[in-house]
């Protein structure tokens, strides 16, 4: 059974609650900052062709995807608040599109510094067509929140020039991008103009990926490149499994390679899938997601553990220090975890969903809205990153203003400012809450409209009170998503009394006829979870972790001391409670922890005979994993050692 979300524009008003103040927050500090440093940077000139006067200004070869995510997340927050001075700057941004945009529809402004004649000549390193793809999803959304067509009809003379110059036909050539991220778009441009043609090609695109003969030997050729120079090739076989085209996608069995490309391709894959009703490519899409979330997906929500090449490596190979966990990595995996929702509604893809937004995807910016994380690690030690920031910059302790590879900034406000689009989803009758967000929606059930708002203080408590106000009585089944950290134990009640409900992949299903003021209150156990990891994760053998509700939370040495990595937590008496004044207001838990002295130990002294003496004893104070590295820095571990239920 498929459903739909297309209902994501009739939110009524803005966001409450706790991702109300986030879309608050992006709203007033994160949109103006990025286009400021897009400005700085000289990513916005670029586009106006600057180099023509500086011929030492060379655009980078994906500056132009930063510019398209900043306009998709300007079009969603206009969607949310009216403000025609930022609207005022989308349409001078889409003006320089269209004036720049050659007489072919070609528009790169890497390759008009470079040397337009060399363009569609590197596909696999230069980013071309994932440019292209980020404009896409910017164009449509703009569309859609404004009706304004600038951008739209720009990005659909690009898409029709990649028609004559992508196939198998002669003359043609028979490639795709290094990075996906066009073929979700091509999607979302077939929707929304209704051509097919975008559709066929994003199709195109997918089926030829990794078929032989490989498209990127025949490439490199070309280029003058030896076999031992083509970048990335990890395996021992050669092949191109950094770019997810060793094989062809349907029979591809692993997540590998480069994260985010990897959860791109699978979700242009799912949405094939969806539009095709092409059951082998679905059956693809479940198989590379259960390798995902089975064998190589951190608890905190993070994806691609390893910094060389920002990617995956092999089953629960999940290690903490240096762990990258891209943010754009688990926004990709949302996204992934989204459209396999629309195929198939499963409980399951809403808690991947849930485990990326409020774990690894929100702690990738600061609670200020204007520093950001383009790594996650799960621990931090100052040594470990001035060792690492000698070959891979953008793992630090702290977060940055800004980076020169900045994808992951305005692929947090795109992902922010679009979250309205992600909490319902409707079909057959059935009207799905999927992400407990506090907001109001009007949908119709058999031509009779009804507004629902869930309202709520989550993630801190965990009721959840629902409002359904149909203009007369109508039967549809509601169903909400029970999380899987909540299985055991919740109550769901309407006027009171416990209401009867059938559990299906997930959801609690309650068809009823609903009348004009029920409410219905869902409350979850959010209690302290205390977690391990299976034996095969050698990195987190004898730890614990803790959750509370839908966040995982960690220790930071501006709260318990230094020498994190030697905290053993006592599981037996953990206690909770809520610090308005600390960090934007959070839920901290405590308990009883230790570790071992230092006295003792002669200062040149690296090993011993193992002594039994007592170690020191205090209370520990654990914060939620979003908000960590807020305060002074200093050192931070999720997993701690396990000291038994003392």
């Amino acid at each position: 059974m498929t459903v739909t979300n297309e209902i994501k524009w009739n939110l009524v008003g803005p966001l409450t609650d706790f991702w109300g103040e986030r879309q608050q927050l992006c709203l007033d500090v994160t949109l103006p900052i990025e286009y400021q440093h897009c400005i700085e940077t000289g990513r916005v000139d670029a586009l106006k062709k600057s180099w023509l006067e500086d011929k030492n200004f060379v655009p980078h070869h994906f500056w132009d995807s930063d510019i398209a995510k900043w306009i998709e997340a300007a079009a969603y927050s206009l969607a949310v608040r009216k403000d025609p001075a930022l609207e005022q700057k989308v349409d001078e941004i889409a003006e320089l599109f269209k004036n720049g945009q050659e007489q072919d529809g070609y528009f790169n402004s890497y390759y008009f510094a470079t040397g337009p004649e060399n363009r569609f000549t590197n596909l696999k390193v230069k980013h071309e067509l994932y440019c292209l793809g980020h404009l896409i999803e910017g164009a449509v959304a703009y569309y859609e929140a404004t009706g304004k067509a600038v951008l739209l009809d720009v990005v659909r003379r690009y898409a029709d020039l990649l028609i004559t110059v992508f196939g198998t036909r002669p003359g043609q050539l028979p490639g795709y991008d290094g990075h996906e991220e066009i073929e979700l778009a091509l999607v979302k441009l077939f929707k929304i103009t209704g051509e097919k043609k975008y559709l066929t090609l994003s199709r195109y695109f997918i089926n030829q990926r990794g078929t032989e003969p490989h498209f990127f030997d025949d490439e490199c050729t070309r280029l003058g490149e030896a076999p031992q120079d083509r970048k990335y090739r990890y395996d021992k076989q050669g092949s191109y499994a950094y770019y997810q085209a060793h094989r062809p996608v349907r029979d591809q069995q692993h997540a590998v390679g480069h994260a985010v490309r990897a959860v791109y391709l699978y979700s242009g894959m799912a949405d094939v899938a969806a539009e095709c009703d092409d059951a082998e490519l679905l059956n693809a899409c479940r198989r590379l997601w259960r390798s995902m979330v089975s064998r190589q997906f951190y608890i905190t929500g993070g994806i691609g553990p390893n910094p060389n090449g920002e990617r995956f490596t092999y089953d629960y190979d999940l290690p903490n220090p240096m762990s990258y966990n891209e943010t754009c990595a688990s926004i990709g995996l949302f996204f992934f975890a989204h459209r396999m929702m629309l195929m198939e509604p499963r409980g399951e893809y809403g808690d991947i969903m849930e485990r990326c937004l409020f774990n690894n995807i929100l702690g990738g910016e600061s609670l200020s809205g204007d520093r950001f994380f383009y790594a996650n690690p799960l621990a931090a030690r100052q040594a470990a990153y001035d060792n690492m920031n000698d070959f891979k910059p953008h793992i630090s302790l702290m977060r940055q203003e800004w980076f020169d590879v900045a994808c992951c900034p305005p692929n947090l406000a795109r992902l922010m400012m679009s979250l309205g689009g992600y909490i319902y989803y409707t079909g057959k009758n059935r009207f799905y809450i999927n992400q407990y967000i506090g907001s109001s929606v009007k949908s119709s059930f058999e031509g009779v409209e009804t507004t629902i708002t869930q309202t709520h203080h989550y993630p801190w408590d965990g009721k959840i009170k629902l409002n359904l106000d149909p203009v007369k009585p109508v039967r549809f089944s509601l169903c909400l998503r029970l999380p899987v950290w909540s299985r055991k134990n919740f109550r769901l009640t309407c006027g009171g009394e416990n209401l009867p409900y059938t559990e299906e992949n997930g959801f609690l299903c309650i068809p009823r006829e609903w009348k004009p003021g029920d409410t219905v209150i869902l409350q979850f156990d959010m209690g302290i979870r205390v977690m391990e990891a299976r034996p095969e994760v050698a990195a987190d053998c004898g730890r614990v972790a803790l959750e509370r509700g839908p966040l995982v939370f960690c220790f930071e040495e501006d709260d318990n001391g230094a020498r994190l990595n030697d905290l053993s937590i006592y599981t037996g008496a953990l206690g909770e409670a809520f610090h308005p004044e600390l960090l934007g207001g959070v839920v901290t838990i405590t308990g009883k922890a230790a570790r071992r002295s230092i006295s003792g130990w002669q200062e040149d002294q690296l090993y011993r005979e193992l002594q039994v003496q007592p170690g020191e004893t205090f209370t520990f104070t654990a914060v939620p994993f979003y908000a960590r590295l807020n305060r002074k820095g200093g050192e931070m571990v999720v997993w701690a050692l396990n000291g038994g239920n003392n």
